[in-house]
């Protein structure tokens, strides 16, 4: 008999299997909503002195309370690149399901009377589905204000979010934040004009809120930061996005003038 064929070398299989598979990423989640949960105790009982909005805190989706890794998992097992197409598929099956802490930490919301909205890039018309993956894990979504925020819900809704947390803003005292990519706490950064370094200088410039009111989950699979290695460029294939990603790594064997 012919021996088995060798797997195919996927280039996404570390990181999904980091992401599905690793204990220390679910003790790290964990660990995230953990100290999101312990902050909350403290800013929900400062008064917001004379600003009459109530609480609220936001949330991005994917990665963040939903868990997509069985969709990034198909794609590897069957060598398939990432299609718009089976990503929506995915998305109207609604079979998402939480990452662990997420649900314990929005508990804790509804218990201190704090609103939960959900901004997330996904597209306007995945709303009905979104909503009902969520509400499907006992997840209360608001209806007025609109607590689900899609991109290109409204025309100005593009994929940078801030328009959409300023929406927020507009009616409650926005407590803190959680996401997996820096768009989810700060403007343009998914953006030609903010370059690597000026993301990382951002990130210092930012410290104090970092674990404070600002709490990020680990996401090595897809986000701005991979499309920063290559300046966001349109069009680019992918052996150009990969031999980017290979020179943007600083290298250092420890002998003398390797790189």
């Amino acid at each position: 008999p012919a021996p088995p064929s060798a797997p195919r070398a996927h280039p996404m299989l570390d990181a999904v299997s980091w992401t599905q598979l690793a204990a220390e990423r679910e003790a790290l989640v964990r660990g995230v909503y953990a100290s999101a949960t312990a902050a909350l105790e403290q800013v929900s009982s400062e008064p917001g002195g004379d600003d009459p909005r109530p609480p609220a805190v936001v949330l991005d989706v994917d990665e963040t309370v939903l868990d997509n890794t069985p969709f990034e998992a198909a794609l590897v097992k069957s060598g398939a690149p990432f299609e718009r197409a089976l990503w929506n598929r995915w998305v109207e099956a609604a079979r998402a399901e939480p990452l662990p802490g997420a649900l314990d930490f929005l508990a804790a919301c509804r218990e201190r009377g704090v609103a939960a909205f959900f901004v997330t890039n996904r597209q306007a018309r995945q709303e009905a589905a979104t909503r009902r993956n969520l509400e499907r894990l006992g997840i209360a979504v608001l209806d007025d204000p609109d607590g689900l925020l899609m991109r290109e819900e409204k025309p100005e809704w593009g994929r940078d979010k801030a328009s959409r947390r300023a929406q927020v803003a507009r009616t409650h005292r926005i407590l803190m934040l959680i996401g997996d990519d820096l768009g989810d706490f700060l403007p343009g950064v998914a953006d030609t004009g903010v370059d690597r370094q000026q993301r990382h200088e951002l990130v210092v410039r930012h410290a104090e809120l970092w674990g404070r009111r600002w709490f990020v989950m680990p996401n090595p699979l897809y986000g701005s930061w991979k499309g920063a290695l290559w300046r966001f460029a349109d069009g680019l294939s992918a052996e150009d996005r990969l031999r980017a990603q290979l020179d943007a790594l600083e290298a250092d064997t420890g002998e003398p003038g390797a790189d």
